[in-house]
């Protein structure tokens, strides 16, 4: 867990000195709040025949903890993803289950071969759980299946086929603004352009940005939706060719270590709408 610490050195110039520099320092720990659930085992649990790997977290800030967040993100070792879904479940010392399973915040269902599925949970505190848990479980599900955590047989010498997925009845195009960074909070921003599968309604879109340093490791995972007040849509609804601008924002400071920023765009079912007669 990466701990982002400010120390204060004097600012040298003429006549002495002038006033007070922050300097940044980065040192590890393993100590989140102590009301914070966040058990130090996790599992993975999938539905047969959905293959993932964990992609390493760079940092699990101290400031994201303190906010009671968990984030990181899967690559898919396997065949098309499809409906996926994500939830987070906290286990007792036997397995069994503690309070209800909690949502992913990041909506990405759609993923192909070697594409990432980001998660972003809002963790409980210790208090709010009738006891305390002992582990959690990361339940990735596909099309609703039930989750397995039993070793599955598969036969020697053969790998499962690798499928891409189908194209969706939508497509967007995403340009990314400057990345803004301060001492308090890291901001990402751009442009979301509907190229294809209109019309749309535009408070039916989610975004989701998958924050990664130099090493494609997981520094964090934000989610919010597009900036529907801010954009000119005559009819109200998302047209082909029509754009949206976002803004994310983490309070976490991130500085220089974001290499890499990947944006997912997904359309809320109830979102589409029939285009109207020209």
């Amino acid at each position: 867990m990466l701990v982002l610490a400010a120390w204060a050195a004097p600012a040298q110039g003429q006549g002495g000195v002038r006033g007070r520099m922050v300097e940044r320092d980065v040192r590890l720990t393993t100590s989140p709040p102590e009301w914070l659930a966040i058990p130090a085992e996790g599992r993975l649990a999938t539905s047969d025949g959905v293959d993932l790997a964990p992609l390493q977290n760079a940092s699990v800030s101290y400031e994201n903890a303190a906010l009671g967040m968990l984030v990181g993100a899967f690559r898919n070792t396997g065949t098309c993803l499809r409906d996926a879904s994500v939830r987070l479940q906290y286990t007792d010392e036997q397995g069994a289950p503690i309070g209800d399973a909690i949502e992913n915040e990041a909506r990405v269902t759609l993923v192909e071969p070697e594409g990432l599925l980001p998660y972003r949970f809002r963790l409980k505190k210790k208090a709010d759980l009738p006891r305390v848990p002992a582990g959690y479980v990361v339940q990735v599900a596909e099309a609703g299946r039930a989750v397995t955590t039993g070793l599955r047989w598969v036969e020697a010498g053969k790998a499962p086929a690798r499928e891409a997925c189908p194209s969706r009845p939508y497509a967007f195009d995403v340009s990314m603004g400057k990345a803004r960074a301060s001492w308090q909070s890291f901001r990402v921003s751009g442009t979301l352009r509907l190229r294809a599968g209109g019309p749309l309604r535009p408070e039916g879109l989610t975004i989701t940005a998958l924050l990664l340093d130099k090493d494609q490791q997981v520094l964090e995972v934000l989610t919010g939706t597009p900036d529907v007040e801010g954009a000119a849509l005559p009819t109200g609804l998302l047209e082909n060719d029509a754009s949206l601008p976002f803004t994310l924002a983490t309070p976490v400071p991130l500085g220089k270590w974001v290499a890499d920023v990947k944006v997912f765009a997904e359309v809320l079912p109830d979102a589409q709408v029939a285009a109207p007669d020209r």
